[in-house]
């Protein structure tokens, strides 16, 4: 149970960092089109394969 719990904490602080760092402008318009086709192409489906295991 722990376990799950620290998952979501983790994702809760990588939403955190991804909003703070949009609101500095360090993620510019075009890096987050890249990282997001980057996120529906790759770390998604990978995601999908290992929620199987």
């Amino acid at each position: 149970m722990l376990a799950g719990y620290q998952k979501i904490v983790t994702i809760i602080l990588l939403i955190a960092i991804g909003f703070v760092l949009k609101k500095i402008n360090v993620i510019s318009p075009e890096l987050q089109k890249g990282l997001n086709n980057f996120l529906i192409k790759f770390i998604i489906p990978f995601a999908v394969f290992a929620a199987f295991f």
